[in-house]
């Protein structure tokens, strides 16, 4: 069910960090501007909620950690003790649907090939019809800023756009300036770090290699005592693996 949320509402912006996540949209809905823990904490846990309040303070945003059923109770008890309040309440609710038929599919098609073999043209009867395109269109996000009464103008511009370059279809290699396996470590030398994870990068250059079949080039500085140690080639190996 947590996966099914994560999936269902993703953040504009993501760190892994040890087994948690770092959720980050301008402050556009609780969900999507928390910590999530999704793994197995290596790191103090102390010393991880300073990190986490650093980082949201750096996007001028509170620090909100989202609390459920399988936590352990205790961090609750930490987060109080740091003066953390609960601002806001979700309830999950769930509903068989399997006797359901508030719909009922008449007709498919398929308007390009997908890796799903899904149909992207259904037809609920002859006065509503499903399309699935592979791109985001301008009326799909204007329906969807009208549909959350979404105003603010720099809300309306975080808006993916790292797929652009890739839909242009232009012969060019993409190269990243990397230099680092972790966001902890980027953000030391390149301030870009504070604007775009490593994971949205390695997403948008597997969306370039999928749309234009061409290869990225990953551009990796060494410089002593920051990122040229063993365990960062290791990192790095298992960061990059299979991406091309």
């Amino acid at each position: 069910m947590e996966e099914m949320s994560l999936n269902a509402w993703p953040s504009y912006r993501i760190e892994f960090y040890d087994g948690w996540l770092l959720r980050y949209s301008h402050n556009y809905t609780y969900r999507t501007n928390s910590v999530e823990q999704i793994g197995e904490s290596t790191i103090p846990i102390g010393e991880k909620i300073a990190y986490c309040e650093k980082i949201y303070e750096n996007w001028n945003c509170p620090a909100n950690f989202k609390i459920q059923p399988l936590l352990d109770p205790a961090f609750d008890r930490i987060l109080e003790e740091r003066g953390y309040q609960v601002r806001h309440s979700t309830d999950v609710m769930t509903l068989d649907i399997s006797g359901s038929r508030l719909m009922v599919r008449s007709g498919e098609d398929y308007l390009f090939d997908n890796r799903l073999n899904l149909p992207t043209l259904v037809y609920y009867g002859p006065e509503l019809t499903v399309q699935l395109k592979d791109f985001v269109t301008d009326e799909w996000l204007k329906g969807l800023f009208s549909l959350n009464g979404t105003s603010d103008p720099t809300l309306r511009r975080i808006v993916p756009k790292m797929y652009d370059l890739a839909n242009e279809g232009l012969p060019v290699t993409l190269c990243i300036s990397l230099h680092a396996p972790t966001d902890e470590i980027r953000r030391q030398t390149m301030p870009i770090a504070y604007s775009w994870s490593i994971s949205e990068i390695l997403e948008a250059c597997r969306n370039y290699i999928r749309k234009t079949g061409r290869r990225v080039i990953f551009e990796y500085a060494l410089s002593d005592g920051l990122n040229a140690e063993e365990k960062h080639a290791e990192q790095l190996a298992v960061l990059l693996r299979g991406i091309q």
